[in-house]
């Protein structure tokens, strides 16, 4: 049979999951997220669509808190590449990413409830940032600075 007589594949439709995470991160975009907000969500959401999927779970209205919850159980055993887990941070931005787009379909209607309404997220600390030198530190830094070299003279400033 020649290519031309061929018929023509069905073009490729978005599944229901990722219509549904392109119409939310739309949302957000006029809703003035960040970018890097928009896109980090995304990529969270992808990631569990993917999960979703695999489990056979087929349209994002089948989402329960009890797959939630699994979700968040699954999370927390995951292992990176390195064998290291997942931080507490990175599993906190991912299920607010999942946890927001529930909220949004439930406004939307499409869903009757919100499934991840009482959800409890992973807890997390605050970052603290780095305590200032004392000024005997500052006396000793300044001491090793050499000012007859560029690298010194810019330590010394």
């Amino acid at each position: 049979m020649s290519r031309a007589a061929a018929s023509p594949s069905p073009p490729l439709t978005p599944s229901a999951w990722d219509d549904v995470v392109a119409r939310y991160l739309e949302a957000l975009r006029l809703t003035h997220y960040a970018p890097d907000t928009v896109h980090v969500r995304g990529l969270y959401l992808k990631y569990f669509t993917a999960w979703a999927e695999a489990r056979g779970i087929a349209q994002p209205e089948d989402v329960t808190r009890a797959v939630l919850e699994r979700y968040q159980r699954w999370l927390y055993h995951y292992r990176k590449r390195t064998g290291a887990p997942l931080s507490v941070w990175s599993q906190h931005g991912r299920l607010v990413a999942v946890k927001g787009r529930c909220r949004w379909l439930t406004k939307q209607r499409a869903l009757p409830a919100n499934p991840a309404a009482e959800l409890e997220l992973p807890r997390v600390t605050a970052r603290r940032l780095p305590q200032p030198l004392t000024d005997a530190e500052i006396t000793e830094v300044l001491a090793h600075a050499e000012p007859t070299t560029p690298i010194g003279l810019r330590d010394r400033a």
